[in-house]
């Protein structure tokens, strides 16, 4: 109990750090989504194919009108509980399926666990800063700073809506007839 209550509220942190850039933590969120839905599918846990399928289309949406007009924004509260949502999904989809699929769990959240465990480091041993003060070292905002030195950001982010687009209802799609062959 103690390992999962500190599982989910790491990567509660750990969403809450890559929330940096418009649409960085909800894109991330709805990837993994998609690929536990596949995974879930795969093993016949139908109850989590559905939930991870509903969230992702709903994130989703989020996520456009985020990254395309930067009007709404996720804020604290809303990464806290993304991280919350994909915390709970992964923990119980480990529990309901085999075992080896908690392995294939930890490495969807290798990124945030990745950049949470790096900021601690950097600030551990960098004594100048505060383990709570924010700064702009984590690794989405220097690769935005990257983008926006070389003046390609906008273009980036373009190329990357438009793989989204056309990607995401091909995944759902894909995922959905695989779902009914199983049916």
């Amino acid at each position: 109990i103690i390992v999962t209550v500190l599982a989910i509220a790491g990567l509660s942190q750990a969403i809450n750090i890559i929330d940096g850039v418009n649409g960085l933590s909800s894109g991330y969120v709805v990837c993994v989504l998609l690929i536990l839905s596949w995974l879930a599918n795969i093993n016949g846990d139908i109850l989590i194919f559905k939930l991870t399928l509903l969230y992702a289309s709903a994130i989703f949406g989020f996520w456009l009108i985020n990254v395309l007009f930067g009007i709404v924004f996720l804020g604290d509260g809303g990464a806290y509980f993304l991280g919350f949502l994909l915390a709970s999904l992964l923990v119980m989809f480990s529990f309901r399926n085999d075992n080896h699929l908690s392995f294939s769990c930890a490495i969807l959240v290798l990124y945030p666990v990745y950049e949470t465990l790096r900021s601690m480091l950097r600030r551990v041993i960098n004594k100048n800063f505060k383990i709570h003060q924010p700064d702009a070292l984590h690794l989405h905002s220097l690769v935005n700073h990257y983008f926006i030195k070389k003046k390609i950001s906008k273009l980036f982010y373009k190329k990357i809506l438009i793989f989204l687009v056309s990607f995401v209802p091909s995944i759902l799609t894909f995922v959905s007839v695989l779902t009914l062959q199983h049916n």
